[in-house]
């Protein structure tokens, strides 16, 4: 059989679920969506989880 791969809990219950037990560590993943999708509120619950990341963020204007 073969040996799981340690996941990391994102601490959001459905996500974690659909994820089938969160994210693989050590491994490097990309949230990426239009404002307000988010993406921010689950980086940061991921954090709080305990969990060791790089959060970046950029934001940009339209020009209206």
């Amino acid at each position: 059989m073969a040996e799981r791969t340690p996941k990391a809990a994102i601490g959001i219950e459905g996500l974690d679920a659909v994820l089938a037990g969160g994210l693989t560590r050590s491994r490097v993943f990309l949230l990426e969506g239009n404002p307000g999708t988010g993406k921010t509120t689950i980086a940061t619950q991921f954090l709080l989880e305990g969990a060791s990341a790089l959060l970046s963020s950029d934001a940009q204007c339209s020009g209206r």
